[in-house]
């Protein structure tokens, strides 16, 4: 795989991504980065965000391979994000790695139930205070942003878009023993307009522990109004819950995305609003607390209460 990245612009990897479906899968790989206040307890602000990594190779724990996991996890992380504009964009990057790494594989698995009877994402915790690794569970038994994201999709219903053979469909997954009926929205979404450009919107209804599509057109019709500002979203509410997913063809790297921090705008006992500036694939909140959701899909403008745990 490395060599797949490494010598192409990987600007297929939502398709690769998506394509390891087996009847049980018994060792899904991800790796990413844990919270900055994790790694600051073995670890310096120069180790985590200089130039020198020397540290941070050091605490990544690699196989007899001819590559480090380190080495692989910043080129595939600016392969998906773009190039590392400091330390501090390079940790993020690699933290959002492991969550976009768990979204498309988790959704992918979800969706071809039950062809696919589960998966194992190796691994859950460390055993040792790691700057990237396998697990969503740092060694100090915290989660890591990815953990976040495999959350949100071992939901009881879970929303995903598939581009396939000419067609744009959208999947939702229902885990429970019982119906999930609720309404649909699949649209071009203008981030930096804040403006839906074309909207699809539908009912849809599904029985016990089942994955069915619930909408399907023509991916051209959605094509001709995409740009490096705009994305395709798929919001779903029903009687078990909300969901949010996206779709980008050629990579989050073709978008013009900044991936500025959302703010802080209020905070109580109990919770946390938040604001995102712009579009945020995953907002990270590094908090001395935790919260319902410390990594979390952000539209343009969008206010979010979090519950504090």
């Amino acid at each position: 795989m490395y060599a797949r990245v490494k010598d192409t612009q990987f600007d297929y990897y939502t398709e690769y991504l998506s394509k390891g479906i087996s009847r049980f899968s018994v060792e899904q790989c991800c790796y990413g980065e844990g919270f900055a206040s994790s790694l600051k307890k073995f670890m310096t602000e120069e180790d985590i965000y200089g130039e020198d990594q020397t540290i941070s190779e050091y605490h990544t724990k690699t196989g007899p391979i001819h590559f480090t996991l380190f080495q692989m996890a910043n080129v595939m992380s600016e392969k998906i994000f773009g190039k590392f504009k400091d330390g501090y964009d390079r940790l993020r990057k690699i933290q959002m790695l492991q969550c976009e790494w768990i979204r498309l594989t988790f959704e992918a698995h979800r969706r071809n139930m039950w062809f696919n009877a589960g998966l194992v994402y190796w691994m859950l915790n460390d055993c040792w205070p790691a700057s990237i690794g396998w697990s969503i569970i740092d060694y100090y038994a915290l989660p890591k942003p990815g953990y976040y994201s495999f959350k949100r999709c071992a939901g009881s219903m879970v929303a995903s878009i598939e581009n396939k053979n000419g067609r744009l469909i959208a999947h939702i997954s229902n885990d429970r023993f019982s119906p999930c009926e609720g309404k649909g929205s699949l649209y071009v979404y203008d981030f930096k307009k804040n403006e839906k450009v074309l909207d699809k919107s539908f009912d849809f209804s599904l029985g016990e522990a089942i994955s069915e599509k619930v909408f399907e057109c023509d991916y051209s019709e959605f094509e001709r109004c995409l740009t490096r500002d705009t994305i395709i979203v798929f919001d779903a509410e029903s009687n078990l819950g909300k969901d949010r997913t996206f779709y980008v063809k050629d990579g989050l790297v073709s978008l013009d995305l900044s991936y500025e921090d959302a703010e802080i705008i209020l905070e109580d006992e109990e919770s946390i609003t938040v604001k995102a500036k712009e579009f945020l694939p995953y907002a990270i909140f590094d908090l001395p607390y935790l919260l319902e959701e410390n990594a979390v899909t952000m539209l343009t403008g969008e206010v979010k209460k979090i519950k504090k745990k």
